[in-house]
């Protein structure tokens, strides 16, 4: 009677089994703090400011490069970005959930990265479009 129920059981099962592999590739996760956890800028920031200055000075970088405070608002899932758009105009900034792969359609660069990997990880593009931009943060 077991087997019997067990073959019954056999489409049902591989359902189960794909909707869990689906689940898997949308786990959400949590780069950085939430930005209620994250402290300001402080006193004690101020040596890695410093080494930070000292090495864009060195490179001669200082209107290359900045630096900003890595935060999360929620959780992205793996295969999915932020992409901030802007409009000149307007002056206004808007945060979408873009899927990762939908970034390849925009004429973009890389504009942001984060180092805590050892490697610079982007985490916004910013599309080269008429004469105005989009950003694209992860």
């Amino acid at each position: 009677m077991t087997i019997k129920i067990l073959i019954n059981l056999l489409p049902h099962l591989k359902f189960i089994t794909t909707k869990i592999k689906i689940m898997e590739a949308q786990v959400l996760t949590r780069r950085f703090p939430h930005i209620d956890e994250v402290q300001p800028l402080n006193e004690n920031d101020t040596p890695v400011m410093q080494d930070i200055y000292q090495v864009l000075e060195k490179h001669n970088a200082l209107k290359r490069f900045g630096v900003t405070l890595l935060h999360d608002h929620f959780d992205l899932a793996d295969d999915e970005i932020m992409m901030e758009t802007t409009n000149i105009v307007k002056r206004e900034q808007r945060l979408v959930t873009i899927k990762r792969s939908d970034a390849a359609q925009f004429d973009s660069i890389e504009t942001s990265w984060s180092l805590d990997t050892g490697v610079a990880i982007s985490n916004c593009r910013c599309d080269k479009h008429q004469g105005g931009h989009d950003h694209f943060e992860v």
